[in-house]
């Protein structure tokens, strides 16, 4: 229920932010939100590219399996996962 809400709000507030709040800032923010709750998180960074289109990066958040913030994920091979946030 938690991570749901955490899920919900980031994005929603990141595109409202007076500054820069990319996928970056975003599983950040929700990361230190969910460890401040007890409940472990993976950072997790990946790249995805594809013949005629750009090189791109993304970063997420993920907990207990699924994506927490950062959208959908499935076009990008991870390559660094931060470990599990401490309870």
């Amino acid at each position: 229920l938690v991570a749901a809400r955490v899920g919900h709000v980031v994005p929603r507030v990141a595109a409202r932010a007076p500054w820069r709040a990319d996928c970056l800032v975003q599983a950040l923010a929700a990361r230190a939100w969910l460890a401040r709750e007890g409940i472990a998180s993976r950072l997790e960074l990946g790249a995805r590219s594809a013949p005629g289109e750009p090189f791109a990066t993304h970063a997420w958040l993920s907990a207990g399996g699924e994506v927490i913030v950062g959208g959908d994920v499935s076009g990008y091979g991870r390559f660094v996962a931060a470990g599990e946030a401490p309870r």
